[in-house]
C-alpha cells in the first residue's frame, strides 16, 4: 500500500480508525437501530420505494456523515415472516446525494474511495478469511487521466450467510454524451432462508394433496374445489376436471417425492410438491407431478414436469 502513503496523510484519523461495517447480520434488527442512535446517524428518507425481494419489508436506512468520500447510507432489510434481517446493505455513491450532472472527481477522492476499499476488505478479511477476489487495481490506474478502476470481492460465512463487496471509479471524457461518472462502493450481507417446510407443515400439504386427489378420482368436483384457491378454481373448466381425474385414475396412489424450495413473486410465496405415481400401467413410473401450494396451504398450481400440456 505503498501509494497510499502521501494520502493518509490527508485524511483525518477518524475516518480510518472507526470500524466500518459490523457483519454479524445473526443480531437483531433492534441492535443495529440502538447502535445507528448511539453514533447520532439521521433516518434516511428515499425520493421512492425501494425494489426488494417480495418476502422482504422496505428497507429502514440509516446516513453517516463522512469526510472527503460521500456520506454511507445503511440499509437494514428484514423478513416480512418474522423481522429477522435479511440483508444489510453499505453504500458510499456519489449519486446518492449529488443532483444535476456529476463530474469527474479530484486524485484525492479516488485515492480516498480506494484506501475505503481496501479497509473494508481487510476488516472483513481478518473475521472471515480471504475471499473470492474479482478485477483489480494497481497505482498506475490511480494516476491515470481517466480512471476506470471495478473490482469485486466476496465471501462465503456458512451455507446461509454470504458478503459481497464492490468498487466502481469511472471517470469520463468530456465529450462522451450520454453517459454519467461513477463512484461507488458497496458492501453487502446477505441471509439466505431456507424456506423448506417442517415435518408437521409437509404431511399438512401431504394430507390436503391426497384429499384432492381422491376427490378428484372419485368425481366428487365440488369437493374437490375446496382444496384449491380461488384463482385455480377460476381457471379450471370441465374439460380440466375430466383430464385430471382421467390422469389420476391411471394408478393407485401416488406418493411425495420432495419439496422444493419457496419461490418468491411480486405478490405471495409458493411452495413445490412433487409427486409420483406408485403402481399402475407401464409407462406411467416417471410420471412426476409438480404440486403448489399458496401460503393458506391451497393447491394453486399443477403441473407435470415432462409432459407440457398437462397444467393447470
Amino acid at each position: 500500500m505503498k501509494h497510499f502513503i502521501i494520502l493518509l496523510l490527508l485524511i483525518p484519523n477518524f475516518v480510518l480508525s472507526q470500524k466500518l461495517i459490523d457483519t454479524d447480520i445473526n443480531q437483531k434488527l433492534q441492535h443495529f437501530l440502538a447502535k445507528e442512535k448511539e453514533m447520532g446517524n439521521a433516518i434516511f428518507l428515499p425520493t421512492a420505494k425501494i425494489i426488494t425481494v417480495a418476502s422482504w419489508n422496505q428497507p429502514i436506512i440509516f446516513q453517516r456523515e463522512q469526510n472527503t468520500i460521500p456520506n454511507l447510507l445503511v440499509f437494514y432489510t428484514t423478513f416480512k415472516k418474522d423481522s429477522a434481517l435479511a440483508e444489510i446493505q453499505y453504500d458510499w455513491d456519489t449519486s446518492n446525494f449529488q443532483t444535476g450532472t456529476q463530474s469527474n472527481k479530484p486524485k484525492e477522492f479516488i485515492y480516498a474511495m480506494c484506501l475505503k476499499y481496501e479497509d473494508i476488505v481487510k476488516e472483513i478479511t481478518e473475521k472471515h478469511g480471504i475471499g473470492k477476489k474479482e478485477g483489480y487495481y494497481t497505482p498506475d490506474d490511480i494516476k491515470k487521466e481517466f480512471v476506470n478502476i471495478v473490482q469485486s470481492d466476496s465471501w462465503k460465512v456458512n451455507d446461509s450467510i454470504s458478503i459481497k463487496s464492490s468498487l466502481k471509479l469511472i471517470d469520463l471524457p468530456l465529450n462522451v454524451a450520454g453517459k454519467k461518472p461513477f463512484y461507488k462502493i458497496s458492501v453487502y450481507l446477505s441471509k439466505k432462508r431456507s424456506w423448506l417446510l417442517k415435518q408437521n407443515e409437509l404431511l399438512e400439504l401431504d394430507t390436503n394433496f391426497k384429499e384432492f386427489y381422491k376427490k378428484v378420482k372419485s368425481n366428487e368436483l365440488k369437493n374437490a374445489s375446496y382444496y384449491i384457491t380461488q384463482r385455480l378454481n377460476g381457471k379450471i373448466n370441465q374439460s380440466d376436471w375430466q383430464n385430471l381425474s382421467k390422469q389420476f385414475n391411471q394408478s393407485e396412489d401416488m406418493v411425495f417425492i420432495n419439496q422444493i424450495e419457496k419461490l418468491a413473486t411480486f405478490s405471495e410465496d409458493y411452495v413445490f410438491l412433487n409427486y409420483k405415481y406408485q403402481g399402475g400401467r407401464k409407462g406411467i413410473e416417471n410420471f412426476i407431478l409438480e404440486v403448489g401450494f399458496d401460503k393458506n396451504k391451497k393447491i394453486n398450481s399443477i403441473r407435470s414436469i415432462k409432459n407440457k400440456n398437462f397444467q393447470l
